[in-house]
């Protein structure tokens, strides 16, 4: 049985407590904690999907059990310079989902995501299937480690692919658009 945060302080406290190392906000340690997080919340809403795919579940009921998934989920709502600076803003798992159901993914669908992160928007496509971009090291790597074949680092504002995609799905900047002028 899993242990349930109220927030990301309540997770640094109990890994910090249990590791015996102090997880400071605004430190290192206390972002790649919630990386972590992030991307354990990730892998659990993938198998999720897949469960409730295979158990031909309607899509109303798996986005219930990914709602259920976020709220045990602490707010990772802490933001370093780099990830302000990359506009790096994560989608929470049913808004993910949501917006590849209504992107018609699924596990036969080749997709693009220019702004992948750590693959939220892809939890219900076949990542051997998925071209995925992600500028930010740590993220691209945990995209490999996923298993995606196709991970590129490139600036996901200018969008290349080589071969045609039935889906480009992304979480574009929410920042200032810099005019050049």
């Amino acid at each position: 049985k899993g242990v349930f945060f109220k927030n990301i302080t309540e997770a640094r406290k109990t890994v910090s407590e249990k590791f015996g190392t102090p997880i400071k906000p605004g430190t290192q340690e206390a972002k790649d904690l919630d990386e972590a997080i992030e991307l354990a919340g990730v892998i659990v809403a993938r198998r999720s999907i897949k469960i409730g795919r295979k158990n031909n579940l309607p899509v109303n009921e798996i986005f219930d059990v990914l709602v259920e998934l976020q709220s045990q989920l602490p707010n990772l709502s802490v933001r370093t310079s780099t990830s302000v600076q990359n506009q790096a803003y994560s989608t929470p798992l049913p808004i993910a989902y949501l917006a590849s159901e209504l992107a018609g993914i699924d596990y036969l669908t080749t997709v693009y995501e220019p702004s992948a992160g750590n693959g939220a928007l892809l939890i219900g496509a076949d990542k051997k299937k998925s071209v995925v971009n992600e500028m930010n090291e740590e993220r691209a790597d945990n995209l490999r480690s996923q298993g995606y074949q196709h991970v590129y680092q490139k600036d996901g504002t200018i969008i290349d692919i080589s071969q045609k995609r039935d889906v480009v799905i992304g979480n574009p900047p929410f920042g200032a658009v810099k005019d050049d002028n």
